[in-house]
């Protein structure tokens, strides 16, 4: 009995090249989840800070060593990437840019990739 069954028997989800479209509309999501977790934080941090001169010290020392700098960058990058990828989602959602017949939203996926973490070098550039 031959198999017919066109389906693969062995998914290799490495092997998958994966359109620009879908890369970005998951980082999309993967920023937002990480912006979850990072916003309440910092939020606590601001707020710790601003009770006394020890809390303010003891947080600038803390925002000064490189494993929370290396998360910062991270969590910039995060920012960044949600915001302009929400911009060009939004302007899907309103039928911008869709004039062209043959219209392949590819090009604002890449350029938003790139947009996100060029601002995030030039930010971390000038902050470091």
């Amino acid at each position: 009995m031959a198999n017919n069954n066109p389906r693969p028997i062995f998914f290799n989800l490495a092997l998958i090249r994966f359109p620009a479209n879908a890369v970005v509309s998951a980082l999309h999501r993967i920023s937002g989840v990480i912006l979850l977790f990072f916003i309440p934080v910092v939020v606590y941090l601001l707020d710790f800070s601003l009770r006394d001169k020890e809390s303010f010290v003891w947080v600038t020392e803390f925002f000064s060593s490189l494993p929370v700098r290396l998360v910062g960058i991270v969590a910039l990058w995060a920012l960044l990437h949600h915001i302009f990828a929400g911009i060009r989602f939004l302007l899907f959602d309103i039928h911008m840019g869709k004039i062209v017949k043959d219209y392949r939203p590819s090009w604002s996926a890449r350029i938003t990739s790139i947009l996100a973490l060029v601002v995030t070098l030039l930010i971390v550039g000038v902050l470091w």
